[in-house]
């Protein structure tokens, strides 16, 4: 086409979601003239664009795609909600996040449908989530990832026992492999002292010729005291145990 011809689109030219209501028409601008023509959107709005964005491909809505798109549809960026799917994501995908060397490092993983926000949104609220109550997302393995059978909401205290690394009880010379059991440091008697704390209290379980009967105290207690939450140790439930 000539330099400086007109490009003919008469009224009804479809560009995209728009519909040309006119035929172009020329507008000033302080540099320049350019011209523009008034689109009828697909959404109902009217709106004027530039006719060499229309033609060039550049301009095909009046803006309601972008404005509907769904990374913005949910319209919850800035929540808590988000900012903690966002973490979630991050720890366990982004090899620049501080924390992926603790996470997506050494194989905790998300979940495929959770990379999507919408899917982890469905499963937070129908799973206990409310705004307002100081609830984190809790695995209930510390040593497998984040997917829909291995979370819970929990609070932090409730949380910060089953963190992996609350295992070691003691100091070197009362050390016990399992948790909340202990040497009793009595002299030339080897027992185990249970204990287990609650609300800024102490519960002492009782003194045992073992460390084995020892942490099967623990577990009944911590059961008892924290339901679902108690981190347990990793030992069969039958038990002779007596606390002396």
């Amino acid at each position: 086409m000539p330099k400086g011809k007109p490009l003919n689109v008469p009224k009804g030219t479809r560009f995209g979601k728009l519909v040309t209501q006119e035929e172009p028409r020329s507008l000033k601008l302080e540099k320049r003239t350019v011209r523009v023509v008034s689109c009828l959107c697909d959404c109902g709005n009217i709106k004027d664009r530039v006719l060499t964005h229309l033609t060039s491909g550049n301009t095909s809505t009046c803006g309601c795609a972008k404005k509907n798109s769904p990374a913005r549809t949910h319209g919850m960026t800035g929540t808590k909600i988000h900012q903690v799917w966002k973490r979630i994501k991050q720890r366990c995908l982004n090899p620049k996040s501080q924390d992926y060397y603790r996470y997506g490092a050494v194989g905790i993983k998300i979940c495929d449908e959770w990379c999507q926000f919408k899917t982890f949104y469905d499963w937070a609220i129908t799973s206990g989530y409310e705004d307002g109550k100081k609830l984190s997302v809790d695995r209930i393995d510390p040593t497998k990832g984040y997917y829909p059978e291995n979370l819970r909401w929990a609070t932090q205290a409730e949380q910060t026992r089953n963190r992996r690394t609350n295992i070691r009880e003691g100091s070197a010379e009362t050390y016990s492999r399992f948790k909340g059991v202990n040497k009793s440091g009595l002299i030339n008697k080897e027992t185990w002292v249970a204990s287990i704390s609650h609300n800024g209290i102490k519960h002492h379980l009782g003194t045992f010729d073992n460390e084995i009967n020892a942490a099967r105290a623990y577990n009944a207690k911590a059961k008892e005291l924290f339901k679902e939450f108690a981190r347990l140790n990793d030992v069969s439930e039958d038990s002779d145990e007596t606390a002396e």
